[in-house]
């Protein structure tokens, strides 16, 4: 594995652990996303779901190769065609980046892919899930109507994390059929120098699938090197598949 992407990856599991609050619903009193997820886990509902099936041949060609990403950046070192990793499933919950609600879905299969921009560190993350119960249509107006309500409230500061502020914007995502981006600024002061981060995270419904992207991700990244153009460009690419 990658050490940006280990880097990613230590940065969602620090998430996972710190933002209590971070996916919160009506119900679950400001429980950590962990303890929403077990919650969620073990909800009569998901219980009593439809088997797994796993996602077919045709359903798969939906996740880019790291070719797909040849000179997106404009760096001699561009994308590194040895960053293309399939990864945990569960490492990147969509509950663990909303303001203040949950809003994960169970999955009947689901497969998470990586990859990384070798001379700045951008990580992008796609992954594409079939869904037990909802309509992914659905779930992109689930998300295009509550994303606006943590712009409205930004920046955002979670217990646990009193360094941190999150600001949210929505992203122009409209040349793309039944989709949805919006962006998380970071701004963090907990060391001697504040730092900013930024990522980009996408939905796209598509055949039954819902397919969404995290792009930016590890510490340090910036909107210079993780323009939302590249993510945008990714999820054209797989909407014309």
């Amino acid at each position: 594995m990658s050490e940006n992407i280990k880097k990613a990856f230590a940065l969602v599991s620090t998430c996972m652990v710190l933002l209590s609050g971070c996916a919160t619903s009506a119900n679950s009193n400001n429980a950590s996303p962990e303890d929403n997820y077990k919650k969620f886990q073990n909800d009569p509902a998901m219980q009593n779901a439809k088997p797994a099936e796993p996602l077919s041949e045709d359903q798969l060609a939906n996740l880019l190769e790291v070719t797909d990403f040849e000179n997106y950046l404009d760096a001699p070192a561009g994308w590194r065609m040895d960053a293309q990793e399939d990864v945990d499933d569960d490492t990147f919950l969509l509950m663990n980046y909303g303001c203040d609600y949950q809003f994960d879905f169970g999955y009947r299969d689901i497969r998470t892919r990586a990859f990384n921009a070798s001379q700045f560190g951008p990580v992008m993350v796609q992954q594409i899930r079939t869904l037990f119960e909802e309509d992914p249509d659905d779930v992109i107006e689930i998300v295009k109507k509550d994303i606006p309500a943590c712009v409205d409230r930004s920046p955002v500061s979670w217990p646990g994390t009193p360094n941190r502020e999150d600001t949210y914007e929505m992203v122009d995502s409209s040349a793309i059929p039944n989709s949805v981006v919006y962006k998380i600024s970071q701004h963090m002061t907990d060391g001697t120098t504040p730092t900013d981060n930024v990522i980009y995270v996408g939905f796209i419904s598509k055949d039954d699938l819902l397919i969404n992207f995290f792009w930016g991700l590890t510490p340090m990244t910036s909107t210079q090197y993780a323009p939302s153009e590249i993510l945008i460009d990714a999820m054209t690419k797989v909407s014309e598949k």
